[in-house]
């Protein structure tokens, strides 16, 4: 069975690699993504094993509220969460059920993910140690 996939879409590169060393070893094949554009690409790429959208309310040029209502109306069984530094109401769009405040902890990024996506595979088998990051899209790769 493949892992779930969960796709990221964050202009900063640093969340989207943190993220992906978060949900990677969790069991959860991560896609981080820049902007929406990308993101719907990778989302289209992804579908048969997406299982959740994690969304930067403030995407540079781009409003994070497009993005959701967007995989939304591509995707509307799935379930989207929105990350940002500030109050947020992107939470109130459809198909989103739930908001990161940043910073956000890793066990309440795992725990909601978890409760949102299903359980991860339980971490990569046959990965070499230390390799957090692997399953995780580089920013300049496949986004």
């Amino acid at each position: 069975m493949a892992r779930q996939t969960i796709l990221v879409v964050d202009d900063q590169p640093e969340l989207r690699t943190l993220l992906g060393r978060m949900l990677t070893p969790a069991g959860y094949h991560v896609v981080a993504c820049p902007d929406g554009d990308t993101a719907l690409v990778a989302a289209r790429e992804h579908a048969e094993t997406l299982a959740l959208a994690i969304v930067d309310a403030h995407l540079g040029e781009a409003r994070g509220e497009d993005v959701l209502l967007e995989l939304h109306a591509r995707f509307p069984r799935l379930p989207m969460l929105t990350t940002s530094g500030g109050l947020e109401d992107g939470h109130r769009l459809p198909g989103v059920l739930g908001h990161l405040p940043k910073p956000f902890g890793k066990a309440e990024l795992l725990q909601l993910v978890a409760r949102h996506a299903g359980p991860g595979s339980g971490g990569r088998r046959g990965a070499p140690a230390g390799s957090e990051t692997a399953g995780v899209v580089p920013d300049d790769g496949g986004c």
